[in-house]
Parts: structure tokens; sequence; C-alpha cells
């Protein structure tokens, strides 16, 4: 019987074999070897999320995190209405985005 061909990974514990088809490195091929590893999955988490892009930011579109809503099970979208675009909800300089941002984490928390 031939052993099936494998690679060595380092880490801080030194030199490991990995079997040179998997794209895993040392420190995974370890707990393969030191753990027992099931296909037992957790249970998704359920966390709720209020996104808040600012409505002109370019870097965080609200149809981006629009799209990002089917995925997330208990998720609100409620953009900032400010021109400050990335820097929408700063409470330094935007004292009505803070205000905004205030009252809508109030009213979220309070559900």
């Amino acid at each position: 019987m031939t052993a099936a061909p494998t690679r060595i990974e380092r880490d801080t514990f030194g030199p490991i074999a990995v079997p040179a088809d998997r794209l895993w490195g040392a420190q995974t091929q370890r707990s393969l070897e030191h753990f027992h590893i099931s296909s037992e999955k957790m249970a998704p988490a359920l966390i709720r999320a209020l996104l808040m892009p600012g409505e002109t930011d370019l870097y965080f579109r609200v149809a981006d995190n629009a799209a990002e809503l089917p995925f997330l099970a208990e998720a609100e979208l409620k953009p900032i209405p400010s021109i400050w675009g990335h820097r929408a909800g700063n409470p330094a300089t935007n004292p009505e985005d803070a205000r905004f941002v205030g009252d809508a984490v109030r009213d979220w928390l309070a559900r």
C-alpha cells in the first residue's frame, strides 16, 4: 500500500505533513489530528442588525446594503439622510446626522 503524497508545512510547533491535495496549512492539519471534527454544523446565529449607510455614501452604498438584507434574518435598513457621504452620522461635525442616528438607534432598541 502506497502512502498518499504529502507536503511539509510549518508553524510555531514545527513541521507537519499535510496531504498534497489539500489547501490548508499546518494549524488546520494539527486540528484534524488532535481534535474530533465532525460534519455537524452550528446553528446560524440570530443577530439583529441596523444598517445605516449615508444616502450619499459611495463606499457603503444604500443599494449594496439593501442587497444584503435577504441574507440577514433580523435586519433593518435605515439610510442616514445626509449630504456628507461616507462621513454621514459623524457626531463631531454633523449634529443633525448624530441626532438622526441617535433617534433611529433608540427606536430600534426599544422594539
